[in-house]
């Protein structure tokens, strides 16, 4: 089975920061717009010499251009958060390396 036939609508979030009360700087997240994206868990046997591969727990297509590593992040209709630790956008898909946050 192909990966772009396992598509679902994920939520695309956007970071903004923000100064407190305090004048500290703090982030906050709002969303963007819904992007279809197939998600895969990633096979914890293999072993792998890059540093960004080993942190990630998922890996992601989307057909979406312009997502950013340090910008932007997932999140499902669950609640689920993927931070985006690679997004490789060269191609006609754009592969992403995600790590799962538990909430």
């Amino acid at each position: 089975m192909s990966r772009a036939t396992r598509m679902k609508t994920l939520k695309l979030q956007g970071a903004t920061s923000v100064s407190s009360n305090s004048g500290a700087k703090k982030q906050t997240w709002h969303d963007i717009k819904n992007i279809a994206v197939s998600i895969c868990q990633i096979d914890e046997t293999r072993v792998i010499q890059s540093v960004k591969y080993k942190e990630s727990t998922h890996s992601g297509v989307t057909y979406e251009k312009g997502i950013k590593a340090d910008k932007n992040r997932l999140m499902d209709s669950n609640g689920d958060i993927y931070e985006i630790v690679s997004a490789a956008g060269d191609y006609r898909m754009t592969n992403l390396l995600l790590r799962r946050v538990e909430t």
